[in-house]
């Protein structure tokens, strides 16, 4: 049975999030809320993406080898608190994100820091990424739709590329979907737990077999942070069809043969 949590709009939770505390909404501690925001402040904040920045990069070149992506995307970009700390070392960033009012200020304080490599959108673009990130955002979302968007994400690793993922996979209270919502003022914030068995099998069907795993605790919601690797080459001429598929149109895929009984059949 399906309960409140479970069908609630998330989408317009986060804008309306996004619009009044954009930075508290990212990372809940009380010198990030608007009215206690100082360019101090503002500054911490986005230290952290830069210490994300390294525990990635770490763990990354820890796991699979050096790690030097040309592009990257970061899924629930916020304000730009970690796509600012990629555009650092990375030549072309793309931060999406749902929230109008978070990607306005992230753009705001692009330019006023003058980082010109960074995209900001609203929607998945149907491109492909050396690097593909997601933290503290699936968290929000209900497991059903999220898993979806796993998937999206991770048919977006270029060959040879990297991924990050982060996702909830407990709750010591045992709930799956709890509602949490400190400020009366705006929308609860859902913390959702995903099966992992789900998670892993996606990762698994898009190709990306080499993992590794590290693990997050907000009491009381435990999690992991995934990371991987698409293999160079993607082993055997029908998995080399079947990811450029996902971006190509099917009839690029048929043969002469098949057009001709087409047309004849027509």
């Amino acid at each position: 049975m399906q309960t409140t949590a479970d069908r609630r709009n998330t989408d317009q939770d986060w804008n309306a999030i996004g619009a009044a505390e954009p930075f508290w909404g990212v990372l809940v501690q009380p010198q990030f809320k608007m009215d206690a925001l100082t360019p101090q402040a503002v500054e911490e904040f986005y230290t952290t993406g830069d210490h994300d920045m390294l525990r990635y990069t770490e763990n990354f070149e820890r796991h699979f080898g050096p790690f030097r992506p040309k592009s990257a995307l970061d899924f629930g970009c916020g304000v730009g608190r970690i796509a600012f700390a990629m555009a650092k070392g990375i030549p072309s960033v793309v931060g999406v994100d749902i929230s109008e009012g978070m990607l306005a200020r992230a753009a705001k304080y692009a330019a006023s820091r003058r980082i010109q490599n960074v995209e900001w959108m609203k929607e998945l673009p149907n491109r492909t990424f050396d690097w593909v990130n997601t933290h503290i955002v699936l968290q929000h979302i209900p497991a059903d739709r999220g898993l979806k968007i796993i998937d999206q994400l991770l048919q977006r690793v270029n060959p040879g590329g990297w991924v990050s993922l982060h996702v909830v996979i407990y709750n010591e209270q045992g709930a799956e979907i709890t509602a949490h919502q400190p400020v009366e003022s705006i929308p609860p914030m859902l913390m959702c737990c995903y099966p992992l068995g789900e998670v892993i099998q996606r990762f698994h069907q898009n190709d990306i077999i080499d993992l590794a795993f590290l693990s997050t605790n907000h009491s009381p919601h435990g999690g992991l942070i995934i990371f991987g690797r698409r293999k160079e080459v993607v082993a055997g001429a029908h998995a080399s069809i079947r990811f450029l598929k996902r971006f190509l149109p099917l009839s690029l895929f048929r043969s002469p043969r098949h057009e001709s009984q087409s047309s004849q059949a027509a």
